[in-house]
């Protein structure tokens, strides 16, 4: 018998599952959602894309990529200047691994 099964302290203490923990700690707040919500309306009518492009795996994909920007250089960043010209995208295509 180890040292740890004679002890024979019982807590009263109920502590929540580290899973549970961490899903609320990570949860967004509801007003936030709210407000992507409404900035993904304006980007799909201003841009003529479908409210489904927030679904997809490369959207979101781009969308980890300029959050972990805005975790590194803050929010003072002009996103004209950190997004690339539509011909400087095109020269990364043929550098894409198949």
């Amino acid at each position: 018998m180890t040292g740890l099964q004679k002890h024979s302290c019982v807590s009263t203490k109920s502590y929540p599952q580290l899973d549970t923990f961490m899903a609320s700690a990570c949860a967004v707040a509801s007003t936030v959602k709210s407000d992507i919500a409404d900035v993904d309306v304006v980007m799909c009518a201003t841009d003529i894309r479908p409210f489904d492009i927030v679904e997809g795996v490369g959207f979101q994909q781009f969308c980890r990529k300029i959050l972990q920007i805005g975790k590194k250089y803050g929010d003072g960043i002009d996103i004209k200047q950190l997004l690339p010209a539509p011909r400087t995208v095109a020269r990364h295509v043929p550098d894409r691994p198949r």
